[in-house]
């Protein structure tokens, strides 16, 4: 097989998604793909053997790939999957990601105070079923909708960054107008597939309470996430059922009107931006939800208004969680990039500072009437303890670029450290322990070029 024949195997893979191919330190790309690259990116398009070819460095390839997503564009990253001193032959390479515009998991194009949600609708009996997942935070909610208008305001409400549907199923204009589209054929939706894949990931008591077209919808983007995009949905944990009466429904065009979180005009503000004096970016996505979807349950609302009422009372007390909520970074996407492997040093570090404050405000607020809170806030002081004992004050952004945990945290990755970077010094003690081993006060360890080290 050659280099070519490797492209074209994941390229029909790809199906629709730009194929960024990786030779060596670059991702290329060719073909009608080259031209595409080019164009909406700017690098300079090449031709070898006349395939057009376009390159990007490996290393700041993110910023390139956000590009492409931004415009609409799909792409799948191609990398080396074996080692090329082992490979018999031409390396192996194979598709290990296919970045979509709702699937972006980091990067300028997440927004930190909006869900990144990207949604799954069928056509099932005589209604629709809907499911959101934000695989940036691994929440699942699902819906249903008896009719088109519902529909349309509920992905109004949503907004999801890219809709999986059936390319048999017959779409209202409404609902795909603004949306990355992604299309399967019907046999990707097959009821006993989707459900088998469900009852595999989740366990029973999680989706009893659910129906079997909500099921055929959350298995179906289940599969087209895990099984084409190749992203892990290890983190997502557990199903939840947005219940369409126990919130008021609000149509596109009354969103739009009212301007709740967009303007209608470019120098309106909106009820969203008026209210926003949230702290965390966990904070404005729940000020957003709470907003486009009232509550009409008596209870519900009386619960809310009791523990705002609590805050006003205690002023002080509002002040002071306020203070300890400001550095608090975006635990919930931290915490999925821990789950899937991708956090970075100073992530993790910023991920522990943030949950620092976590048991001070439990003490602050323990008196108030939210229960609800008060159980989600669980002590996690050993899993900071942990963070910080292992981790340099000021950890780098990439493992690479300095040294990541503290000197005595692990012996062997100290001695590792050490001949990494005092190769001399450890040649020099191996010298004399071989003399004192070996009894010949001579020995020497020397190199050259043409057979390396030697004794």
């Amino acid at each position: 097989m050659t280099m070519m024949n490797q492209w074209h195997t994941c390229k029909q893979e790809a199906c629709d998604a730009v194929v960024l191919f990786r030779l060596g330190d670059f991702y290329e790309a060719f073909h009608e793909d080259a031209l595409l690259v080019s164009k909406e990116t700017g690098v300079t398009l090449t031709k070898r053997q006349e395939v057009p070819m376009s390159g990007v460095p490996a290393h700041t390839s993110d910023i390139y790939i956000e590009k492409l997503i931004k415009r609409g564009y799909k792409v799948a990253i191609v990398e080396q999957v074996e080692d090329a001193k082992q490979a018999k032959g031409l390396v192996k390479r194979e598709i290990v990601r296919i970045v979509t515009p709702g699937t972006v998991m980091h990067g300028s194009l997440l927004s930190s105070k909006e869900p990144a949600f990207i949604a799954c609708l069928i056509a099932h009996a005589s209604c629709y079923a809907l499911a959101f997942l934000d695989v940036t935070t691994g929440e699942l909610i699902t819906t249903e909708c008896t009719s088109s208008d519902d529909v349309t305001a509920t992905l109004s409400k949503f907004a999801p960054k890219e809709l999986l549907i059936s390319s048999e199923l017959s779409c209202d204009r409404a609902w795909i107008e603004h949306l990355c589209i992604s299309t399967k054929e019907a046999s990707f939706f097959d009821k006993k597939q989707a459900i088998d894949f469900v009852n595999r990931h989740f366990s029973q008591q999680n989706i009893c309470d659910h129906t079997e077209g909500v099921l055929i919808a959350t298995g179906s983007l289940l599969r087209y996430i895990n099984l084409y995009l190749k992203l892990s949905i290890e983190h997502i944990t557990s199903l939840h059922r947005h219940n369409l009466p126990g919130f008021m429904m609000l149509g596109k065009t009354t969103q739009k009107h009212l301007e709740l979180v967009e303007p209608m005009h470019e120098k309106s503000h909106t009820l969203l931006h008026v209210l926003d004096k949230t702290k965390t970016p966990m904070g404005g996505r729940r000020l957003r939800h709470f907003i486009l979807h009232p509550l009409l349950c008596t209870k519900m609302i009386s619960e809310r208004q009791e523990v705002i009422a609590a805050f006003l009372q205690e002023e002080h007390t509002m002040r002071e969680c306020a203070e300890l909520l400001t550095p608090i970074c975006d635990i919930e996407r931290l915490i999925v990039r821990a789950e899937s492997g991708s956090i970075s040093p100073r992530d993790l570090a910023a991920l522990a500072n943030s949950l620092k404050p976590v048991s001070l405000i439990k003490k602050h607020i323990q008196h108030f009437p939210a229960d609800f809170i008060l159980l989600s806030l669980v002590d996690v002081k050993e899993v900071v303890e942990q963070i910080c004992t292992a981790l340099v004050d000021s950890p780098p952004a990439k493992l690479h670029e300095a040294p990541v945990f503290r000197k005595g945290y692990n012996q062997t990755l100290d001695d590792l450290y050490n001949t990494l970077h005092d190769n001399q010094g450890w040649l020099a003690a191996y010298q004399e322990r071989l003399r004192v081993e070996l009894d010949i006060k001579t020995l020497k360890v020397s190199y050259t070029h043409a057979i390396g080290h030697y004794i």
